[in-house]
């Protein structure tokens, strides 16, 4: 099964970090 996960930070990171590529075509 899928280990959740238990660093809301490195979660925040990684929503920052996918947002950012998202983006950055449009940049």
């Amino acid at each position: 099964p899928p280990i959740p996960i238990q660093n809301p930070d490195l979660t925040g990171n990684i929503l920052v970090a996918t947002a950012y590529l998202s983006l950055a075509p449009f940049a």
